[in-house]
């Protein structure tokens, strides 16, 4: 009994301070959300707008997206950049409950007004030998429908890290079919075996596909289409080019780094009717987190460690809420369906 008197004296006085902290607490998380400038942030981006005739499709590595790792600020600034789009290929997802908060972040957004359970998505199983993606189609069930429902390649001899996974949708009186695929990140050589494997694959999908039906392979290559096994993979495909490339020194990782992200299509062999008419990189890095201005203001000697840790800290802005990977998207045009 003495025990419990020493402890109740001992406590109790301190017990109003326990509750006063409690409720700053709660005010300092309330103060959090009520200072996320997602929405306002993210009228910097740089995307125009759609066309009528046309399906904007984009392939967007979302680092680690999880429900643990992503809050509801940050998935309204991702929720901020996938409104600009009817289709998005998204990897390293790593699992549903995240991407449900996120279909519900779009459906409820003030920008771009839709009604409830527009945006829909083809999952696939986890994949992966050590950590496990899911590969996810999200889409916008009013410009789009599901012709044929998403399945992973069939990797029978085990030679994709993570398998790819494939959909087809019908815009209009229009089909095609996305294969997306994160390929492997760590030794070139084996991304050499997975590019051939893929390949492969391409191919026989492609002639598996009805008359008409367009064949798009998009994702996370892990390697930029110049290097020569790229090239050397994927030229095994006739008439299958990766041309998103805007230009010299463009890359689709945050502060310009690499160029891993790309979109390939079977060349038309006519420019005139060439698939793929408007693409592009978007720099959210740059227009919404102003991560160019960070590095631009870095004082610290090239090749130094401080640089280094400066160069680090500015990415961290852009790529600790959403990614280290920029979105590439491009708009397909289709035909209206006949009424």
């Amino acid at each position: 009994m003495e025990k419990v008197r020493s402890l109740l004296a001992r406590w109790l006085p301190a017990l109003p301070g326990c509750i006063a902290l409690v409720g700053a607490a709660c005010l300092v998380a309330a103060d959090a959300e009520a200072a996320c400038t997602a929405g306002a942030d993210s009228k910097r981006l740089q995307i125009p707008a759609r066309e009528a005739d046309k399906i904007r499709i984009a392939t967007f590595n979302v680092r680690i997206l999880s429900n643990a790792s992503r809050d509801d600020c940050e998935l309204a600034y991702i929720a901020g950049i996938l409104r600009h789009f009817d289709l998005v290929a998204l990897q390293e997802l790593r699992d549903g409950d995240v991407l449900d908060r996120l279909r519900k972040a779009l459906d409820q957004d003030k920008v771009v007004k839709v009604p409830k359970d527009t945006w829909q998505a083809e999952v696939s199983k986890p994949v992966g030998r050590g950590v496990k993606e899911l590969y996810a189609f999200l889409y916008r069930q009013d410009r789009l429908e599901v012709v044929a429902e998403g399945r992973l390649v069939a990797d029978k001899k085990d030679q994709f890290i993570r398998e790819p996974y494939f959909a087809s949708f019908r815009a209009g009186d229009d089909e095609f079919t996305l294969l997306t695929i994160h390929l492997l990140f760590g030794t070139a050589k084996g991304r050499e075996l997975e590019l051939a494997a893929l390949a492969d694959e391409f191919g026989k999908l492609r002639k598996r596909q009805p008359a008409g039906r367009r064949l798009i392979l998009l994702g996370d290559f892990n390697e930029p289409p110049e290097n020569k096994r790229f090239a050397e993979a994927l030229k095994t495909v006739s008439r299958l080019n990766c041309r998103i490339v805007e230009g010299p020194g463009v890359k689709t990782t945050i502060g310009d780094v690499s160029l891993y992200d790309n979109v390939c299509y079977l060349d038309a062999g006519n420019a005139a009717k060439d698939p793929v008419r408007i693409h592009a990189i978007e720099k959210f890095d740059f227009t919404v987190f102003r991560v160019d201005a960070c590095l631009a203001g870095i004082t610290a000697a090239p090749d130094t460690k401080e640089h280094t840790a400066a160069r680090k800290k500015c990415l961290a802005k852009a790529s600790l809420p959403v990614s280290d990977h920029r979105p590439v998207w491009f708009d397909l045009p289709f035909r209206p369906a006949e009424e």
